[in-house]
């Protein structure tokens, strides 16, 4: 049975599973890779309007790049680190969380519970 967890671990991964991909570009492709192979990418169109489940999403994303703009000193794992946003590291646990669900089964929260995992999904 492939599940989140024993796909990322077997995507050759230097990270812990349990850590949020650093750098930006990581964490899309992960995200994105996992939307595709789930199929849940579908789904999205599932929901009354989609456009309002990405709320927020472009504000975060800002910020992140602006935090990683920010940092004064060569760019390191420790500045990148410094430089997650909350709401990303919010939705990576959720995700993790979620580690032992079926890839296949991987599905878009409901509305009340979509905002922070949906900051990692929709990455």
């Amino acid at each position: 049975m492939l599940t989140i967890e024993t796909w990322l671990n077997g995507i050759g991964r230097k990270q812990a599973t349990h850590d949020c991909p650093l750098w930006p570009p990581n964490l899309y492709g992960l995200a994105g890779t996992l939307l595709r192979r789930s199929g849940s990418y579908l789904r999205v169109f599932e929901r009354g309007n989609p456009g309002d489940y990405l709320d927020g999403f472009e504000d975060v994303a800002a910020d992140w790049r602006q935090r990683i703009e920010e940092t004064t000193e060569l760019v390191d794992m420790s500045s990148l680190r410094s430089a997650l946003p909350k709401d990303v590291v919010d939705g990576w646990r959720k995700l993790i969380e979620a580690r032992r669900e079926r890839q296949s089964e991987v599905s878009f929260p409901t509305a009340a519970e979509h905002h922070d995992y949906t900051i990692v999904v929709a990455a």
